[in-house]
């Protein structure tokens, strides 16, 4: 989308992985640390809602945009960066000590076989355009930021 779509020059699509990755890293090494790891819904009420605003800015950006790509690119960055390490915390809280390496290598076989079709689904969904994948992860976002709301509004009926 970045080349066709908003007409960026292909030399340009190196930039953002690069962006992408310093800004993870910044939120890994002085972001990350400072927040409580026992308190990982909302980081990951965040993370979705940056994942969605990423993709927004994404679509809506008008052609020839850098400021605009870089600008989703340090939302999906810093979404990623606060959801991966909570999500590994919840499963380590989540799941008996003893049982743990086999529930997660089951957890992440799961993953890899629901999330392997949707590469081709998102090139199906983009022969006739580029928009409709995207729509498809602001679709799968707002599941997420549902979820995680309601695991919050769940968890304050319990600690009530």
């Amino acid at each position: 989308m970045v080349v066709k779509e908003l007409a960026l020059p292909e030399f340009s699509i190196a930039l953002f992985p690069l962006i992408k990755t310093g800004i993870m890293l910044f939120f890994f090494f002085i972001i990350i640390p400072k927040l409580n790891h026992l308190h990982f819904k909302r980081p990951f009420l965040l993370g979705f809602l940056m994942i969605l605003i990423s993709n927004i800015i994404l679509v809506i950006s008008p052609v020839q945009s850098y400021i605009f790509v870089i600008i989703s690119t340090i939302f999906d960055a810093a979404a990623l960066a606060l959801i991966l390490p909570f999500k590994e915390t919840l499963m380590v809280d989540a799941v008996d000590p003893k049982k743990r390496a086999s529930i997660m290598a089951l957890f992440n076989l799961f993953v890899i076989i629901l999330a392997s079709p949707f590469g081709w689904i998102s090139g199906i969904l983009s022969e006739h355009s580029r928009l409709p994948p995207f729509f498809l992860l602001i679709g799968f976002s707002i599941m997420g930021l549902l979820t995680v709301l309601n695991i919050l509004r769940h968890k304050q009926k319990f600690d009530s």
